[in-house]
């Protein structure tokens, strides 16, 4: 599995967005067209994942610009010893 936001997104791994856009435009895009993606998203207006593009970590102001790949990362606790 890819994870619980991957199922949330029902497996679109894929979007189209008016580029250039800061990292929190696109996220909070995101979660208007998935709207039961939004919790995995967004807490209290802030960015809930980490997002990266070719491994670096970008911040909520950073620029995303066409062809880019970005992969959000969602911290997932849990379980027992």
């Amino acid at each position: 599995g890819w994870g619980p936001l991957r199922d949330v997104l029902s497996g679109a791994s894929e979007m189209s967005f008016e580029l250039p856009a800061s990292v929190s435009e696109v996220v909070h895009a995101v979660a208007a067209a998935f709207p039961q993606a939004e919790s995995w998203l967004l807490r209290d207006g802030a960015l809930v994942p980490v997002v990266y593009r070719a491994g670096d970590r970008l911040t909520a102001a950073d620029l995303v610009r066409a062809g880019d790949r970005l992969d959000l990362v969602v911290a997932v606790s849990g379980g027992s010893a």
